[in-house]
């Protein structure tokens, strides 16, 4: 650093003329790094904390002296002493939770990572807390270096003229470019354009006052012109004296956390429309267990609205008394393990209910954890019965003889010592057969086979720590007819001092006979569906022959002479329904080929630009006779698409007649087209009728035909749309519409992929 005698200008810290070195700076500009890093660092060799910055010291809230060279796990809560022997913590953050000098809990971000230290390896741990964060000096330049060029993230340095004047090796990594390139230039020619005015106003803004850390997100240009979605927290950079010299942030790379948060809320939305209309609670949780969505029911159960509870972690919708099992069943969730218990949860105004859990964990591709799904049934009712058996410590048979339920209670030995008329009804077997013995379960399981992996179920639940158990056995009644029962269990403890099982059970053979019957009406469903696209087949091949007749014997009568002008009329008009009605049985066609197996689509490699001329020269008599032009500029005759080049015409020929019947003259239609990196959208937009929003989520079913497009008395026959879904899905993209309403016009857009699988990505050349 500068000595306190140095010229305010700090002139070490001025870019220097001309070409500049990568990173040529003396070593004191690690220091000057760590001393202004927003987040802890701490190198640990051999198990022990060889050094740690203050930053990180003060997220500890202790002495850096006190730190260095003690084991490192010793700051760590036991029970997560677990996730730095894993690799959990590698490349990704996690939570964990810290021991101050006076016992106190700190929960801290942290993120890990294998580090070469003086030709040694070492491990560096950052450190990401929730209160202030300020900048430290360290002591040793080279330790400061090895860890800003090890850190995943881009650091940088720039001074008060906005000029970088440091870049770590993370800015090569996340932007392909060799960061000498950048020395001396501008910091806003990285940034995208529509993020630049943004970052010179918090440029000329500063970090505010007291933490000293601006925090937003913007976009980076790469090499190639790829767009990276970054965070940035930047803090100033003060010199001996005090005064500001310049600014050093952190840019982290954030293209996957936005492309989860995109896949789950498009999740969220197919699975709102399908849970709620379970008769269950279905929540989601994230990676952090925090509440991300519920359905209608398990809103009910909470009594909260969505807003008040999304976002929200286990600590504040669970019950207290529930805090440690399910602590322990989520990090099962994070294990991969699914999981089936039951805890208490709190429900809006004060009040709580208990539930039976059943929960599955969610990984991404590269098996990442992503979070979790449970089912919550609603077991209050019961489990209020058990506690008040538990608490009288004696039977009310009033009540459990009037239980729609099936009750009994056996000791350690299997004798059964209650019956409930429930249990008669359902079984076929008296209380007065029963009690007294264990010979029920030979009656209720008469093949030995089945009835051994019962009782190996029930020894294993015994020996369980849960306070309820959950099974669900085929029984045979007295009758011989097999019933399906739900069972729940509970431990007692029976008066005479010996141990026992109280047992509830629920006839669920009606609800599995239901479903059941709904996987076969799926079936049957999936019959009629292709009995429907055999039939359109069938009636489209036997309707063109007779068309094709009717066709030719209008062409004769056309060109045989001696007719009337009212007679041709009639005759054209009875040509242009006959020509409809041949489109129609085209489309029939079509249908119940893409619903079939007859239309094979054969993806290739193919220029999209010659195949938007072809159909826009085909469509020109119709745009002629309409009145209409299509606004298209031409684009670059390289663009390819990997897709079956029919499909592609299909597509574009559908969308457009779409958009000319609807767009009364003179109105515009517009085509463009835009490249992405994995994808080309094709846009086809027009100033016509509109479509509602009652309307939307049906334009592309069969046959559906909006108000507006009614009135106009158009001859579509709702078809069109439906085969662009069809094609534009088999061919692995994706179409949607967009519309402000009724007379405001429509966007219709489509994607499809550049790329076959198995071929080089967006960031290859071919």
């Amino acid at each position: 650093p500068p000595s306190s005698g140095a010229a305010k200008s700090h002139p070490r810290w001025s870019p220097p003329k001309g070409t500049m070195r990568e990173n040529s700076f003396s070593p004191d500009i690690y220091r000057y790094l760590v001393d202004g890093s927003p987040v802890g660092l701490v190198l640990v060799r051999a198990g022990k904390v060889e050094f740690i910055n203050r930053t990180g010291a003060a997220l500890l809230d202790m002495a850096p002296a006190s730190i260095v060279g003690r084991e490192f796990l010793d700051l760590v809560q036991p029970h997560d002493r677990e996730l730095f022997r894993g690799e959990r913590l590698h490349a990704r953050w996690g939570e964990v939770e810290f021991i101050p000098v006076d016992g106190r809990t700190i929960i801290l971000g942290v993120r890990v990572s294998e580090v070469d230290y003086a030709g040694e390896p070492a491990t560096l741990v950052v450190l990401h807390g929730l209160g202030d964060e300020r900048p430290f000096a360290l002591e040793s330049a080279i330790r400061y270096k090895t860890l800003v060029e090890k850190l995943a993230d881009v650091v940088f340095v720039i001074d008060l003229k906005g000029r970088i004047i440091f870049l770590n090796k993370g800015f090569t990594r996340a932007t392909g470019y060799p960061r000498s390139e950048w020395i001396g230039r501008k910091f806003t020619e990285i940034v995208a354009p529509e993020y630049v005015e943004l970052t010179l106003e918090r440029f000329r803004e500063g970090p505010p006052a007291g933490a000293g850390v601006a925090q937003y997100e913007i976009e980076f240009i790469g090499r190639g012109g790829r767009r990276i979605p970054v965070e940035i927290k930047v803090t100033s950079l003060s010199g001996a004296d005090g005064d500001e010299i310049g600014r050093i942030g952190i840019a982290r790379d954030v293209s996957e956390r936005h492309k989860f948060e995109e896949a789950l809320k498009r999740k969220n939305e197919e699975l709102e429309r399908i849970l709620n209309t379970m008769g269950e609670g279905v929540v989601v949780l994230d990676h952090r267990h925090r509440m991300v969505s519920l359905n209608r029911k398990a809103r009910e159960l909470f009594g909260y609205d969505p807003e008040e509870i999304i976002g929200k972690d286990y600590t504040f919708w669970c019950h207290p008394d529930s805090f440690n099992t399910l602590r322990a069943r989520l990090a099962e969730r994070e294990k991969g393990k699914n999981g089936t218990y039951t805890a208490r949860f709190l429900s809006k105004g004060g009040g709580s209910f208990h539930a039976h859990v059943t929960a599955v964990p969610i990984f991404d591709e590269s098996g990442r954890f992503q979070g979790s799904i449970g089912c919550l049934q609603d077991i209050t009712q019961e489990l209020e019965l058990f506690r008040r058996v538990e608490e009288l410590n004696e039977f009310n048979r009033r009540l459990i003889e009037l239980a729609d339920v099936w009750i009994d209670v056996v000791d350690s030995d299997g004798n059964i010592l209650l019956w409930n008329r429930e249990a008669e009804r359902i079984s076929g077997y008296s209380r007065e057969e029963v009690e007294g013995h264990a010979k029920i379960w030979e009656w209720l399981y008469p093949d030995p086979e089945y009835r051994r992996e019962v009782w190996e179920a029930q020894k294993r639940m015994r020996l369980d720590d849960e306070t309820t158990r959950w099974s669900e056995r085929t029984i045979r009644t007295k009758s011989g007819e097999r019933r399906i029962i739900s069972w729940h269990g509970r431990p007692l403890h029976l008066s005479d001092g010996r141990d026992g099982w109280l047992i509830v059970g629920h006839d669920v053979t009606e609800e599995r006979r239901r479903e059941i019957r709904l996987r076969e009406y799926a079936a049957e469903i999936e019959r009629l569906s292709q009995e429907r696209n055999r039939l359109f087949s069938m009636a489209a091949h036997e309707l063109r022959t007779p068309l094709t007749v009717i066709r030719g014997f209008i062409d004769l009568i056309q060109h045989a002479g001696g007719l009337s002008e009212r007679q041709r009329g009639w005759l054209g008009k009875a040509r242009e329904e006959t020509d409809r009605l041949g489109r129609l049985v085209t489309q029939l066609l079509e249908v119940a080929r893409l619903d079939g197996e007859g239309r094979r689509l054969f993806p290739r490699y193919v220029r999209l630009a010659p195949i938007i001329d072809k159909v826009l020269h085909e469509l020109g008599p119709v745009l002629t006779k309409h009145g209409q032009t299509v606004d298209y500029e031409p684009m670059d005759a390289e663009v390819e698409v990997y897709a079956d080049p029919q499909a592609v015409e299909g597509i574009l020929r559908n969308l457009l007649a779409n958009a000319i019947s609807y767009t009364p003259p003179p109105g515009g239609i517009t085509l463009s087209v835009a490249v992405n990196e994995k994808t080309v959208q094709v846009d086809v937009a027009d100033d016509g009728v509109g479509i509602s929003p009652e309307d939307k989520p049906r334009i592309f079913d069969e046959f559906y035909r909006t108000e507006a497009g009614k009135r106009m008395k158009r001859d579509g026959s709702g078809i069109g749309l439906s085969i662009v879904k069809r094609l534009v899905e088999r061919s692995g993209g994706e179409v949607w519409v967009e519309s402000q309403g009724e007379g405001k016009g429509s966007t219709f857009s489509f994607t499809l992929p550049r790329f076959g699988e198995g071929t080089p990505d967006a960031d290859t050349d071919r």
